[in-house]
């Protein structure tokens, strides 16, 4: 006796309870470009509900729908018990979408779900420690012709940077305490990231790490000389 077939199993939807449906709608929309195919009101036990079910094909056939959810007689939730995943041949698109779309929510002040925020620190904080093994590793190639280029642009960072802010900050009229911070702000040593960058798409990371070393040793001299500057 043959056993029963397996029977076929397909992930059918994704339902994102929320506080606001437009706004979480436009952001998917937005960056996934996902549409929206019909709104319902209706009731759930009695209880009156509210989605808009989004889309990317012609219909729902074959694909995993996205349904934004909300409860009307509810407080918005804190928080999601549901996270969606995507795959993508474009990364670098949806990075940008998802920058531009953060920047809108963020002018929206909608909040971020607490523990998705402190899981994204976290996860900054961990990866501090083995950038500066990595440029630590690759100060042991450094070449003595590259102190002298460093030294140049450890003076120059901070002094145009300083400038650039100074003018920023008379154009756009901010009184004398917030351009003195701007200044502040704007003449820091070269960041660690660009050695990052120039390990990631090698772009002689070995002259971009003693320019970094040699800037950030620098800033015991020029961060003190801005704050003189502005106090």
């Amino acid at each position: 006796m043959t056993s029963a077939a397996r029977p076929e199993s397909t992930y059918a939807f994704t339902k994102l309870v929320v506080g606001d449906l437009d706004r979480t709608a436009d952001f998917y929309k937005a960056v996934f470009d996902y549409r929206e195919l019909q709104r319902v009101s209706s009731a759930v036990a009695g209880e009156p509900i509210e989605e808009i079910i989004l889309i990317r094909g012609a219909d729902m056939a074959g694909e995993v729908t996205l349904v934004i959810w909300r409860w009307p007689g509810r407080p918005a939730p804190r928080d999601s018990d549901v996270i969606p995943g995507f795959i993508t041949t474009d990364i670098d698109i949806v990075f940008a979408r998802a920058e531009a779309a953060g920047f809108a929510v963020n002018l929206w002040g909608i909040a971020i779900w607490p523990p998705l925020l402190e899981a994204c620190r976290m996860v900054g904080d961990i990866a501090i420690p083995p950038l500066l093994l990595a440029l630590g590793v690759r100060m042991t190639a450094v070449r003595f012709t590259d102190l002298r280029v460093a030294l140049l642009i450890a003076l120059l960072r901070p002094a145009a940077g300083a400038v650039l802010a100074w003018c920023r900050a008379r154009l756009a009229g901010l009184g004398e305490r917030e351009a003195a911070m701007f200044l502040v702000f704007g003449a820091p040593p070269p960041a660690v990231k660009n050695f990052l960058f120039a390990e990631r798409y090698a772009q002689d990371p070995a002259r971009v790490a003693s320019i970094v070393l040699i800037g950030n040793l620098a800033a015991v001299i020029t961060l003190p000389l801005s704050l003189a500057i502005v106090l």
